[in-house]
């Protein structure tokens, strides 16, 4: 068991050496490669040259007078003769039955330690089943062994080899348990265990101690017997005179003997060695079975067939069952059984299980053999491996099922015709084309009984192609059904002649396009007015590749470009873009539609025309697809939206001004009504106060009582009350006066025709310091004027612009130190900026924003003013497209900048 089955194996090796002896066997053979020969075959089953010889007539009949007249002479020798002849018989009769134990033993101990071994590795419970089959039989085998060993040899070891191989026996059981259980680990665990493996060592070393003490007994038993040859041979020494003459006939029918026998031995080595040649190359499997239905002897062909070894065929229990498929192992058997009772087999067909489990088709032919006296002593049996040929039978059968399927169930007419082109099958394909059935056909028309017969002298110019060139091509035909009605057909066929090169027949097959035809010319009349529709579209069409090359445009798209009909094709689609950047995105763009094919998306671009116009385009592009839906190239609708384009942006330049407009009024609105509030409380305040006024004098005047209080409030209204509340009311109106004259001026700013021209700076800005003398002067202020660039604009706004500007500086100075401004300017781009620096009080950085809003002052209570004189800057600032901007620190001065368009 497991790892023992070197230690068992050399247990009955030394078990053979023991009580070894040949097996002789008379044959007879059907091709009498081994008459007259004795073949030996041993228990591997491969024949060899024998030990004995077959004994001649004059061998026996000299042996049998010596041994009659020893006998006599020798009488006291009969008993121990007789003994030890018996004694031999015995140990030969144990000597076979052990032989056909170790071969049962060795092959049900591969059988469990593999079954175990695998169980525990692969954790399939399969070999549990296979090892519980086979594990009693090995018990019983090896307990027959231990039975038929002498009961001298009994000894404990024995008994520790039984009890060892019963342990192991239940640790392979436990594993088998473990397995069930899921712990295949520890099955495998259990299997190589030092318990495990200390049980095996038990077993080994009991069948090595039984193994010795047999040969032990042996030897004891051969010099017992050398002993008694010795005192036989020393009796008859004695008796040599007596026999003397016996003795010299014995050697001269033993010369014969020995001669006889070499000749024997070289006929039968070269008999072997014939047969090995024959037997052991054969391509085929050869095997003799006994009359038992064991097999004795096998080629190494066996292998390549069954995967089984020689030695792994000759052990194999129930042979033939484990090498025969399920399904044809009941008729085998039989057909084998058969075979032990003399009948011959030829080339039987079946499935054979190889070693791993494959299934082979296999051959098998047998005959009988027999002896010298035609007694049956078994059947020898020649089996080949058939599982190509019969590979190739089903393919052959599979092609014809398969042509047979295809030429009737084909969906286009399929025909076969004659040498005299009588159709002599057709296919329901065409059949159901014409509307015949396969009656009204086969072997009773010709195919050229279907064509209209304006085609048929066509036909016939055909037929001449398939005898003479051996087929046609993809030629149309119109054919008549049985209703009537025509239609349309491409024809194809080909020839098959003989060797001699006659026909035999054609093969056609013909396509009803019919209904493609008349697809066909239903799209070439879509496809006429698609184009007609295409070429006369007031807009754009393009279609272009992947690369965008333009590969079609019609006639809109040329005039839109500017081009004549032609030049735009070839060309790409980014040769036409007015800048530079849109050529770059275009590529990029149409890299990305190809590789990830987004859906489609309207795209607008920017041509420069044949004639420098730029013109802006809107692209409506979809895919173009084969018919297999694979991407080609794209297709586009080009509409040229310049005016549209224009008239948006005209329509959005209007909104954004009419927005600035609405933004303006509302601060206006706000300004006025929060400006004006204030006056108007002041005159309704005053106002009343001039109507009690009023309500005291009048009322002292028509008392006519003039007491001194009375005197004394009529003066305070008179020289007090009434003088005060007028000049409120008179400044209240004063200054909504010139509020309102502010907000007018500051609207006729936005209606003002202005004249735009090249405003010489210096010069300006010298006017508008000379005018402003007085105040520099009041001030006490140092203003400098640096050479500045002329710019753009109307020019007695622009001088507003820097009065009002020069004004604020000079405003709001600082009296705790000079007042210096500077005047300066650069140029920037396509502007110049100019910018009004001073030293003076600074603005805080919260109403850097508010200082342009109307009305807005920064320091009322302190300085006098409107609130409108940067309103009125920004507002001109605008209307010439400049800006206008402030950088102060409160306390440090401030920097009024103005962008102004260059000259």
């Amino acid at each position: 068991m497991k790892n023992n089955n070197g230690k068992a194996k050399g247990f009955f090796a030394k078990l053979r050496w023991i009580y070894g002896r040949s097996i002789v066997t008379e044959t007879k053979s059907e091709d009498n490669l081994t008459d007259n020969v004795n073949l030996s075959i041993k228990w591997t089953g491969r024949p060899t040259r024998s030990e004995a010889v077959i004994p001649s007539r004059f061998v026996i009949q000299g042996f049998l007078v010596v041994f009659l007249f020893t006998i006599v002479i020798l009488g006291s020798l009969v008993w121990y003769t007789w003994r030890s002849n018996q004694h031999l018989k015995a140990l030969e009769t144990k000597h076979f039955r052990l032989l056909e134990l170790s071969g049962q033993i060795i092959y049900l101990d591969e059988v469990l330690t593999m079954s175990a071994e695998v169980a525990a590795h692969s954790g399939e419970l399969e070999w549990e089943d296979r090892y519980r089959i086979y594990e009693p039989q090995l018990d019983k085998a090896i307990k027959e062994v231990i039975e038929l060993s002498p009961e001298k040899f009994m000894s404990e070891a024995i008994y520790q080899t039984d009890a060892a191989n019963i342990k192991l026996v239940a640790m392979e059981y436990r594993a088998f348990d473990l397995i069930r259980q899921g712990q295949q680990q520890e099955a495998a665990k259990l299997i190589h265990s030092p318990e495990y493996k200390n049980q095996k060592q038990v077993y080994s070393e009991g069948i090595n101690e039984i193994a010795n003490a047999i040969d032990i007994r042996e030897k004891a038993r051969l010099k017992k017997e050398q002993r008694i040859a010795l005192i036989t041979i020393v009796f008859l020494i004695i008796t040599m005179p007596l026999v003397a003459f016996i003795w010299l006939a014995a050697l001269w029918i033993l010369r014969r003997y020995i001669a006889e026998r070499r000749r024997t031995e070289f006929t039968l080595r070269m008999s072997e060695q014939c047969f090995s040649a024959i037997a052991d190359y054969s391509y085929f499997w050869e095997i003799w079975v006994n009359p038992a239905g064991r097999p004795v002897w096998t080629n190494p062909a066996v292998q390549r067939i069954t995967g089984y070894s020689i030695q792994e065929l000759m052990a194999m229990s129930y042979y033939p069952a484990p090498l025969i498929y399920e399904q044809d192992r009941k008729r085998m058997i039989k057909a084998f059984n058969s075979a032990l009772e003399g009948t011959i087999g030829n080339e039987v067909e079946f499935h054979l299980v190889r070693k791993d489990g494959a299934v082979i088709w296999a051959e098998a032919s047998w005959k009988p053999i027999y002896d010298k006296k035609n007694a049956f002593i078994g059947y020898r049996a020649s089996i080949r491996d058939i599982t190509d040929r019969k590979r190739a039978e089903q393919e052959v059968i599979e092609t014809q099922e398969r042509f047979s399927d295809f030429f009737k169930n084909a969906p286009i007419g399929f025909h076969i015709f004659g040498p005299d082109q009588i159709i002599i099958d057709i296919n329901d394909a065409e059949l159901e084309m014409i509307g015949y059935s396969r009656d009204e056909i086969v072997g009773k028309k010709t195919w050229a009984e279907f064509i209209i017969p304006e085609e048929r002298q066509q036909f016939k110019e055909h037929w001449r192609n398939i005898i003479s060139k051996g087929q046609v091509i993809n030629h149309e035909y119109t054919l008549v059904r049985k209703d009537g009605h025509h239609i349309n057909v491409i024809f194809n066929a080909s020839s098959r002649f003989d060797k001699n090169g006659n026909l035999i027949s054609t093969r056609g097959s013909v396509l009803n396009i019919t209904e493609r035809k008349q697809i066909s010319e239903a799209l070439q009349k879509s496809q006429e007015r698609f184009r007609t529709l295409v070429e006369r579209n007031p807009y754009g069409i393009q279609e272009i590749d992947a690369c965008g090359t333009i590969i079609y445009a019609n006639k809109a798209h040329h005039e839109m470009y500017g081009y004549q009909d032609g030049d735009l094709i070839g060309r790409l689609v980014t040769d036409f873009l007015a800048l530079d950047s849109q050529r770059d995105e275009l590529s990029d763009y149409l890299k990305v539609l190809v590789e990830d094919q987004p859906p489609p998306t309207l795209y607008y671009q920017k041509i420069l025309t044949a004639h420098g116009e730029e013109k802006d385009i809107e692209v409506a592009w979809d895919y173009l697809r084969d018919t297999k839906g694979r991407f080609t190239g794209f297709i586009s609708v080009l509409t040229d939206i310049t005016e549209r384009k224009q008239a948006e942006q005209a329509l959005h330049k209007l909104t954004r001004e009419l927005d600035a407009k609405n933004k303006e009024l509302e601060s206006i609105l706000y300004a006025v009504s929060h400006d004006l509030k204030s006056p108007l409380v002041n005159i309704q305040g005053f106002g009343y106060e001039l109507s009690q006024s009023y309500d005291l004098i009048r009322s002292a005047l028509t008392s006519g009582e003039k007491t001194a209080e009375t005197k004394k409030s009529m003066d305070i209204a008179l020289n007090e009350d009434i003088p005060n509340a007028l000049d409120f009311i008179l400044a209240s109106g004063t200054k909504m006066d010139s509020l309102l004259s502010g907000l007018l001026d500051y609207c006729r700013l936005g209606t003002a025709v202005m004249d735009i021209k090249s405003i010489d700076m210096n010069t300006m800005m010298a006017d508008v310091s000379g005018n402003m003398e007085y105040q520099i002067k009041e001030a006490k202020a140092k203003v400098d004027i640096e050479p500045l660039r002329p710019c753009l604009g109307d020019s007695s706004q622009i001088n507003r612009i820097f009065t009002n500007l020069l004004t604020n500086a000079l405003k709001f100075l600082d009296e705790s130190r000079p007042g210096q401004i500077r005047i300066y300017g650069i140029s920037r781009d396509e502007q110049n900026i100019y910018c009004i620096e001073d030293n003076g009080i600074g603005i805080a950085p919260e109403h850097l924003e508010e200082i342009f809003e109307i009305f807005y002052q920064l320091e009322p209570e302190k300085r006098k003013g409107d609130g409108l004189g940067l309103t009125i800057v920004k507002r001109i600032i605008d209307r010439h497209n400049g800006r206008i901007w402030v950088e102060s620190e409160a306390g440090k001065g401030s920097k009024v900048f103005v962008s102004l368009q260059n000259v």
